[in-house]
């Protein structure tokens, strides 16, 4: 597996829980800007996280630098809509994830879940398992290859991979022969 794709993958499995909370918060954002309540600028659109609010009239949102030289009008609609973007994105996010984990093998769902859900460290896993370090270890990048091909299709595959590999293809009918070493 390239190795950009493996971090990418382990990238998203360390936040997948970020991500759904990030979800639970922005709709609650979504409401307490409906109700004129507050922004809370969580860095979700550009300089946001930067600025202090300056007030809410008129279904307008007044943002305002520290020194208050500098005031930006953002329509509500317009940041509820940005909002309820992120939230979709993260939600189709969440479901590709949680459709590659399904097709995890029980030993590598194990290992996946206490590596990069719960965070555990290797020690803690070896114990709970009752495998070694270089068991886990295998069972974690088959895993991570599993997610991978589900995320992102053969793309993330090389030819040096021992584990699986392209043998040939038939150009004429664009047939593809795989060899699974599993």
């Amino acid at each position: 597996m390239r190795q950009k794709i493996k971090q990418q993958v382990e990238v998203l499995l360390y936040n997948y829980k970020s991500m759904k909370t990030f979800i639970e918060n922005a709709q609650n954002e979504i409401e307490e800007i409906k109700d004129g309540i507050i922004l809370s600028c969580q860095g979700t659109y550009e300089r946001l996280d930067q600025l202090n609010l300056v007030g809410i009239s008129s279904g307008n949102i007044y943002i305002g630098d520290s020194t208050a030289e500098t005031v930006i009008k953002f329509e509500k609609h317009d940041i509820i809509n940005a909002l309820e973007n992120e939230i979709s994105m993260a939600r189709n996010q969440i479901e590709r994830i949680d459709k590659a984990i399904d097709n995890l093998s029980k030993q590598e769902l194990k290992i996946i879940e206490k590596r990069y859900f719960e965070k555990k460290d290797w020690k803690l896993i070896e114990e709970e398992v009752n495998l070694s370090r270089a068991q886990c270890d295998v069972w974690r990048k088959r895993g991570l290859r599993t997610i991978a091909i589900s995320l992102f299709g053969l793309r993330c595959i090389n030819g040096k991979d021992k584990t699986f590999s392209i043998q040939k293809q038939d150009i004429r009918t664009e047939k593809v022969s795989y060899n699974c070493n599993r």
